[in-house]
């Protein structure tokens, strides 16, 4: 197998690998945050809240931190995945800048054969030759990968 071939299932590999880890990992980051739990809570001060001004400053206060609560998981749950793909890109160009620096100057890894992928994802070099862009490899699998991360995290944050 040729070098190039290697860096590229090296390339998938580590789009796949840091993407099941970061993908085993969601349920620990996310436990902090209890929002299923935490809104019945808050739905109960709500209703209570109509008998004192102290309990209205107390729903307040509790409603102010759910959804300080809400828009970190919503952060964390938006953020993640693409933190996880500039890695795997990031990865991806320190491994090819150390295997073949020429590489890394084109951006793109020649391979030798058919184009089978559309434009984006295969550029025609020659009769015989393609080059594939590390960056699109690695958007591939983050694609592939995020709907698995939405249904994770709703699947957390609906049973806790």
């Amino acid at each position: 197998m040729s070098l190039l071939k290697t860096l590229v299932l090296v390339y998938v590999a580590i789009g796949v690998l840091l993407n099941y880890a970061v993908l085993r990992s969601v349920p620990k980051i996310l436990s902090r945050y209890r929002i299923a739990e935490e809104s019945r809570v808050v739905e109960k001060v709500v209703r209570k809240a109509k008998v004192s001004k102290k309990k209205q400053k107390i729903a307040q206060y509790r409603v102010k931190t759910f959804r300080s609560k809400v828009f970190r998981a919503n952060f964390i749950q938006m953020m993640l995945p693409l933190l996880v793909f500039m890695a795997a890109v990031g990865i991806s160009y320190l491994i090819s800048w150390i295997a073949m620096p020429k590489l890394v100057a084109m951006g793109a890894i020649p391979l030798v054969g058919a184009c089978i992928a559309p434009p984006p994802l295969e550029i025609p070099l020659g009769l015989n030759a393609c080059s594939s862009s590390i960056v699109w490899i690695q958007f591939m699998i983050f694609l592939i990968f995020s709907p698995w991360y939405s249904a994770t995290i709703r699947r957390i944050l609906k049973t806790q």
